[in-house]
Order: C-alpha cells, then sequence, then structure tokens
C-alpha cells in the first residue's frame, strides 16, 4: 500500500483490509492499525411494466427490503403506484442497514390508445342485416362475445347498439360503439286484390304504402294498366322513401268463354 503522510487522510476503499499510522513526536515513534469493512452496495432494481397505455396504473415495486426513495414523488414504501400520461423515467434509491446507497432507474414508455373505429351503416330496414366491421387495432372483441373477429353481422329486429373493444400490438384497449337503428318496412296494397271479368278486358289496378313501384311490366307509378288476357297472379313491390320494401300480389282471372252455335242451314233461295 502506498505511504501518505499528513494529519488526514481521504480514502475510497475498494476492499476490506488493515490501515496502519506510525506518528513521530520528536524521536519517539507510535503506530496504531485500523481494519476497515467496506460494504457492498445494495444493488436496487425496478420491477414491473416498463410500458403502460393512457390512462391506466402500473405498479413498480423494489427487489430488496431495505429504505426507499422514489423519484420524482419522493414515496419511501416499497412499491408505488403510477399512472403517467407521458413517458417519463423512475429512479429508485436504497439503504440498506449499513447506510450505503444505490440507485437505479426505469424509462417507464406511455403507450397511446387505439383509435377503434366501427365500418358499417347505421340504419336497416326490418328484418334484414347489416356487416359491420372494425378498424385500427389487432384484435377485435364485439358485443355479443364474437372475439378474434374482424366482422360482424347484426340482424335488426329493433334498434341495437353495439359496442367494438379493439386491442393493439401493445396490448392497449379501446372502445367504438355503433347505434343501427330499424327503418319500417313499407306496407303495400293493390286495390282490387282480384278481379274476374271476360278475357280482352281493359284493366287498371292501383298501388299504395310506397313511394314508388315496380310492377311486372316496368312501370313505376302507383298505376297499372293491363289487358286481360289469361287466368295471371302478378306480384308489384313498393319502396318507401328509406328504401325499406314490401310486395303484394294481385290476380285475373277470366270468366269461361261462352260456346256460340248458330243452328240453320248455311243457304236459302232468293226471297
Amino acid at each position: 500500500s502506498p505511504v501518505v503522510t499528513g494529519n488526514n487522510l481521504w480514502l475510497t476503499p475498494q476492499d476490506s483490509g488493515y490501515y496502519l499510522l506510525e506518528a513521530t513526536l520528536d524521536a519517539c515513534k507510535a503506530k496504531d492499525s485500523l481494519f476497515i469493512i467496506v460494504q457492498p452496495l445494495p444493488n436496487p432494481s425496478i420491477l414491473g411494466d416498463n410500458s403502460v397505455c393512457i390512462g391506466d396504473s402500473t405498479v413498480l415495486s423494489a427487489n430488496t427490503t431495505k429504505k426507499y426513495l422514489w423519484y420524482p414523488n419522493l414515496e419511501t414504501a416499497s412499491s408505488i403506484t403510477i399512472r403517467p400520461t407521458q413517458a417519463l423515467t423512475i429512479s429508485l434509491r436504497v439503504t440498506d442497514e449499513n447506510n450505503c446507497s444505490d440507485s437505479s432507474g426505469q424509462l417507464i414508455v406511455v403507450n397511446p390508445l387505439p383509435k377503434v373505429a366501427i365500418i358499417g351503416l347505421d340504419s336497416a330496414c326490418e328484418s334484414r342485416s347489416v356487416q359491420l366491421v372494425g378498424s385500427r387495432a389487432k384484435f377485435y372483441n364485439w358485443q355479443n362475445g364474437a372475439s378474434n373477429s374482424t366482422s360482424l353481422t347484426v340482424n335488426t329486429a329493433s334498434d341495437t347498439l353495439i359496442f367494438l373493444q379493439g386491442t393493439d400490438d401493445n396490448g392497449c384497449k379501446n372502445l367504438d360503439s355503433i347505434l343501427i337503428r330499424v327503418l319500417p318496412n313499407p306496407i303495400v296494397a293493390v286495390l282490387p286484390t282480384q278481379v274476374t271479368v271476360c278475357k280482352f278486358a281493359a284493366l287498371t289496378f292501383n298501388a299504395l304504402g310506397a313511394a314508388t313501384y315496380f310492377w311486372p311490366q316496368g312501370n313505376t307509378s302507383d298505376q297499372f294498366n293491363t289487358v286481360a288476357q289469361n287466368d295471371t297472379t302478378y306480384l308489384v313491390t313498393g319502396v318507401s322513401v328509406n328504401g325499406c320494401s314490401d310486395t303484394a300480389s294481385f290476380s285475373i282471372t277470366l270468366f269461361p268463354q261462352p260456346e256460340v252455335l248458330i243452328a240453320g242451314p248455311d243457304s236459302v233461295c232468293k226471297g
């Protein structure tokens, strides 16, 4: 070991060992020794998730049972709960029973929530289905329990509120919802509904209950004109202003044709 002279000695020992002191006064000398024990540092580390979704909390804890001081919140418990809104570095200073201290730091990353969206129609006619598709996430969980499916088919019996939870690669979750409104179908009727006429009779039928109609011959007004040719049943489809439809039928029945027979000679004398 090196020899140092002077009244004071400042040490930064790395290992335990003896230190000798020799003092001289005039011609007299005296010696003393001191054994210095170098205690190990506590070597702290921070346990817990190093990333969190915005709005969520996470618990961080120390790996030792010593005295603690957390930064920047200056808590002294063995664990802390944080709810960060942006990335930050958490530091932990640990002091052991020998009054030795050391520090550890952990960068906490704050991940944004996925912007989950439901794509699809928000209205449908009665008894029709709607196809909904989830977007902007990796995994999806629909209100009805369908999971890991990007799409959902909804049968519309009444107004229905659908929820979708989406999860991204970081495990962050977010919700979206859509209210599907049921549009009423029109109630289409034709007057008259059934007629019995002679062959070649001219007929007019009138539809009601919708905004637009589609007749057998392509007419789209509320009236259909035809000539009776044979026994027939027709269908007309009516469409309302909201695009929903209904179908009605009407029929034509012909009277039996009379059998006409002229009896008598087919030639006579003049006068």
